[in-house]
Parts: structure tokens; C-alpha cells; sequence
């Protein structure tokens, strides 16, 4: 019998189905899914941020110029502010088309060739337990 309630997601019918494997798998795809989403749209939104932020300083950038700066000097921190912001967008495509994993957003893929990174130990750094 299946009797559907006004809150219930499920029916009653759907309830007594054998689902367990099903539901896991299911559950853990969606789960990635989400957590694509969410760090896609982060990064997006860092983008976007930065375009912003770009395009808000070569406004002040204009205002300035119409108030007396000199051209040049206009010119040459428009440049910086365009520049670093091509430079955001290159890194960030750089960093999703080779080390971003594209299944799990937030993991890397580094080449097996750089292998870990190395840390130097400091010289006063204790290297274990001291033999007495």
C-alpha cells in the first residue's frame, strides 16, 4: 500500500524496496557533486571579486586622471592593475587545467616528478629523542 503524506519525500511503498546499496552510492556521488559546486563557485566568485576590485581601481584610476594626474603616471598603475589581473585569471586556469583534480574540486594532482615537497630542518632543531 502506498500512502503518500503531504511532508514525506518517500511513499510508504518506496520504503519496503531494498535500496541500501543503491542509497550509498548514490548518496556519495551526490555528496561530490555538491562539493564541486560549492568550490567551483568559490573560485568563481575569487574571479569575480578580483574583476571587481580591478575594475574599481581603474575607475579611481579615471577620476584621479580627471582631477590633475598625470597621464603617465595613470597610465603605468592601469597597466599594473590590468596585468595583475590577467595574470589571476592565467594562474587560476593554469591551476584547474593541470593540478585540480577534476572529480574532487579541492584536491591536486601534483606531477609524480616534483614528488613531495622537501623541507629543510633547522640546524638547532632537535633530529629525535637524545641518547643519554
Amino acid at each position: 500500500m502506498c500512502i503518500r503524506r503531504q511532508n514525506d519525500r518517500i511513499s510508504d511503498g518506496y520504503l519496503d524496496m531494498n535500496l541500501p546499496a543503491t542509497d550509498v552510492e548514490t548518496t556519495k556521488r551526490l555528496y561530490e557533486m555538491n562539493e564541486w559546486t560549492v568550490h567551483n563557485k568559490q573560485d568563481t566568485l575569487f574571479v569575480l571579486s578580483s574583476l571587481f576590485i580591478a575594475l574599481s581601481a581603474l575607475l579611481l584610476l579615471t577620476v584621479l586622471w580627471r582631477m590633475g594626474m598625470s597621464a603617465y603616471t595613470a597610465a603605468i598603475y592601469g597597466m599594473l592593475i590590468v596585468i595583475s589581473f590577467v595574470v589571476i585569471l592565467i594562474v587560476r586556469s593554469q591551476y584547474t587545467n593541470t593540478i585540480r583534480d577534476q572529480r574532487y574540486w579541492h584536491r591536486e594532482n601534483r606531477p609524480k616528478e616534483y614528488g613531495a615537497l622537501q623541507v629543510s630542518l633547522c640546524p638547532t632543531m632537535p633530529q629525535g629523542p637524545s641518547q643519554a
